[in-house]
């Protein structure tokens, strides 16, 4: 069920959640009925006004492991002022109902930004985690992004979504006093776990030279969170291949690693989605094995990204 209360004046949104509960109690078939509110942390989230949906999408992804209070920032560079309403999600669980949801959406342009703090910080729920996820492109001034992020416990990125994935990675890495986390390496993780598996088939040699390639179609972000991780967990010497083929939204095609007479070939069967994990040793070749790739849900990455928070 969902309870909405619009309000122009940005003083009274505290009113207005108060006024969601009391509906949410009247809605509430009998007196005796349990009404109860369930939040685990509280949420602040940019997405652009064409991304709208997308955020609600994922946000949804996140409330079933996150039951939130969720300041969600629509960007509309046509808003002249600072617009706001305020939803409640309530649902039913046995004979009680339970708000998963406080949403407050706050749709203003991207010059408005350095007014959100002062509105959001005496909203936050304490005593809970304060989640910021950046799902725009960065800003020419990143310290717009610092404004939100100096208010939360973590700041998540999607660097797939910058317009110099590289570049602006970097501009926000820089960004003093924040923890940055980027989706792009949770994209990855059935990678490391593919090779990981593969490891376990023979002895690792520090002391042995290592080398890998990793090819892609052009799209780098995934690419260079990949060398960093086999860069410093391996000491391997990256190097990376275009190719013309077919591959994976936002990430590598294949990726192979030799380690002595060890060599490792992770191929992404792109129409299952899986990893083709094949393993070649001196005297013998390994049987190759499957696992299940990323399937690059926003939200679910979104939500595996709150987790490690």
């Amino acid at each position: 069920m969902l309870l909405e209360e619009r309000t122009s004046d940005l003083t009274k949104i505290d009113t207005a959640l108060r006024e969601l509960w009391q509906r949410a109690r009247a809605e509430c078939d009998s007196p005796e009925e349990p009404l109860s509110r369930a939040l685990t942390m509280n949420y602040i989230g940019v997405s652009e006004k064409r991304d709208a949906l997308r955020h609600e999408e994922m946000l949804q992804r996140v409330l079933a492991r996150h039951p939130c209070r969720a300041f969600m920032i629509t960007l509309d560079e046509d808003a002249e002022t600072i617009v706001a309403s305020v939803t409640a999600d309530l649902r039913q669980q046995g004979k009680s109902r339970v708000m998963v949801l406080e949403r407050i959406s706050l749709q203003c342009s991207l010059q408005q930004i350095p007014k959100l703090p002062g509105l959001i910080r005496p909203l936050v729920v304490n005593d809970i985690p304060v989640h910021f996820y950046w799902g725009a492109p960065l800003p020419q001034n990143e310290l717009r992004l610092l404004l939100l992020g100096e208010l939360a416990d973590q700041t998540t990125v999607d660097s797939g979504t910058f317009t110099d994935p590289e570049r602006d990675l970097k501009r926000v890495m820089d960004l003093p006093e924040l923890r940055i986390v980027d989706l792009a390496w949770f994209r990855l993780a059935p990678w490391r776990r593919a090779l990981a598996e593969a490891f376990e088939t023979f002895e690792w040699q520090r002391e042995m030279p290592t080398t890998a390639t990793i090819v892609h179609s052009g799209e780098t972000t995934s690419c260079m969170a990949l060398v960093r991780w086999l860069t410093d967990k391996l000491g391997a010497h990256v190097a990376l291949r275009r190719t013309t083929e077919a591959t994976p939204a936002l990430e590598p095609l294949k990726l192979e690693v030799q380690h002595g007479n060890v060599h490792v070939s992770i191929t992404h069967m792109v129409a299952e989605p899986l990893l083709r994990v094949e393993t070649t040793l001196l005297d013998v070749c390994m049987l190759p094995f499957v696992r299940p790739a990323s399937r690059g849900n926003p939200g679910d990455l979104l939500a595996a990204a709150l987790d490690a928070g």
